[in-house]
């Protein structure tokens, strides 16, 4: 999934969306990049804002987040 085209999406900037989620614009962009790994409470926050299901950002993670 292109995490930055949902972030993009969105139509608000990175800063925008980190402060909603608690999370730094910088982090944002390493994590839309692969360069970092979110935790399943930040990411099932970020799925949710998105509009998307938090296994399709973190596909690793599917099996916690098998009802959602």
């Amino acid at each position: 999934m292109d995490i930055k085209a949902l972030l993009e999406a969105t139509g608000k900037t990175r800063k925008e969306i980190g402060a909603e989620l608690g999370l730094s614009q910088t982090f944002l962009t390493f994590f839309a990049r692969g360069e970092r790994s979110i935790g399943p409470k930040k990411l099932a926050a970020m799925a949710k804002l998105l509009g998307v299901s938090p296994a399709d950002l973190r596909p690793d993670l599917a099996v916690i987040f098998k009802d959602e």
